[in-house]
């Protein structure tokens, strides 16, 4: 194959940097191939290539340069950790990127959800990596770490506890990596982000429906988003969950469905977590009405989406934002409902209505299909006046009936049971 004259070699370093050429093909656009030589068992040098991508993918050279990075790091995974400990943080974002964050390539034997991928990808090129890449990792300090996480929550940035905490937590993953690679010594002390103080949870003030609430809504919505905010309702499914239902996930006769996919970003992909793999009971009023919009739909199949688009001949299912605006918006205000509304306020209400039914707190957890309790009780399950008030109730009577028990007659006068 014949080569370009012109090689472009990657800026000097300590360590080996490999270079870049482009090469023609026959008959397919040319490509760009990264060059490296290594040392064999007898002290002979071998010179090994690997492709990066077509034209097409990386159209100028700086483009293929930085696609190349990952690989640049791992054939150097062997250099002597002096050298290594000049990379900056970018270099390691990029390895962890290719390794972790590539559906298809990741190294982990359980790979994220498209989700995660997507939220971790858009993070790392929107917050960190402009303000960290070209930062040594071996001099990230995490106090200045922490004033910059306390200076995005200021304006004009404004970002909430929760999206700083995640960011935190994307930065640690990355230098974990690092030393799992040994970029880094493999030990605590190599880690920044452990010493990077970050409260999370969210000032937000989350809407929670009443049942009553719940169906006023429901009867100002239009089929088939009235079915899907009733199955919502009953079951707490995510949006991306809700939306990724084919036929062939409901059991009608056993009365069961089957959570086994999601949407995100128009991608179908695994559901969010491993406890979200699970199979959730139908009522009978729910099977009744799943059977009512099946036989209304002209997406019937077992394989169609439950859900079917009209507008792709239901080759796609709706997208749940859309709905939330065109249908779900509209419905909430006509039913006098103040706050915002959308598919995950149903989820959250659910959690709550379990909770005041004094349902047991494993029940609720399975339910909702969340991986630990404390998700259950500590994000979703929000405690309503009326429950609160109950509550205290409670422990003034608990007061009262001990107070007999001892001899304070004057205590007693002032007190009266709550009825």
């Amino acid at each position: 194959m014949p080569l370009e004259s012109e090689e472009t070699e990657l800026s000097r370093a300590h360590y080996q940097q490999g270079s870049i050429r482009r090469v023609s093909r026959k008959k397919a656009p040319e490509v760009w191939v990264f060059r490296w030589r290594d040392t064999k068992a007898d002290g002979s040098r071998r010179e090994n290539t690997r492709v990066i991508g077509t034209v097409l993918e990386y159209r100028t050279r700086a483009a293929a340069v930085k696609a190349a990075e990952a690989l640049r790091i791992n054939i150097n995974s062997a250099t002597p950790r002096s050298s290594v400990f000049g990379m900056t943080f970018q270099e390691i974002a990029d390895h962890y990127v290719a390794r972790e964050l590539d559906p298809d390539q990741s190294e982990a034997r359980k790979p994220k959800a498209h989700s995660t991928i997507e939220a971790y990808r858009r993070y790392l090129k929107r917050w960190i990596v402009p303000r960290w890449g070209s930062e040594s990792i071996s001099e990230m300090e995490p106090v200045a770490i922490e004033d910059w996480l306390a200076q995005l929550g200021r304006p004009p940035y404004k970002l909430e506890k929760g999206t700083r905490q995640k960011i935190r937590n994307i930065m640690s993953a990355v230098f974990r990596h690092a030393m799992r690679h040994g970029f880094l010594p493999r030990d605590a002390e190599a880690n920044p982000m452990k010493y990077v103080r970050q409260s999370g949870g969210s000032a937000k003030e989350h809407t929670i429906l009443s049942a009553e609430q719940a169906m006023s809504i429901i009867e100002n919505l239009q089929e088939p988003v009235r079915t899907m905010a009733l199955l919502d309702a009953c079951t707490g499914l995510r949006a991306s969950e809700l939306t990724a239902l084919r036929w062939e996930d409901i059991n009608f006769d056993e009365g069961v469905l089957r959570v086994r996919r999601g949407i995100v970003y128009a991608v179908v992909g695994d559901v969010k977590t491993e406890a979200s793999r699970s199979n959730l009971p139908l009522a009978s009023f729910l099977v009744e009405a799943l059977r009512a919009w099946r036989r209304e739909t002209p997406y019937a199949k077992p394989s169609d989406w439950i859900f079917a688009s009209p507008r792709t001949k239901g080759k796609k299912p709706y997208r749940g934002n859309s709905l939330v605006r065109r249908q779900l918006k509209i419905a909430k205000e006509k039913a006098g409902i103040a706050g915002p509304v959308g598919w995950h306020t149903f989820r959250r209400s659910i959690a709550t209505w379990l909770i005041e039914n004094d349902e047991n707190v494993k029940v609720a957890q399975e339910l909702l299909r969340h991986h630990h309790v404390g998700t259950t009780l500590g994000l979703y399950a929000k405690a309503v006046t009326r429950t609160k008030r109950q509550a205290q109730e409670k422990i003034v009577n608990q007061l009262l009936a001990a107070q007999q028990q001892v001899s304070k007659p004057e205590l007693s006068e002032g007190l009266g049971v709550v009825q």
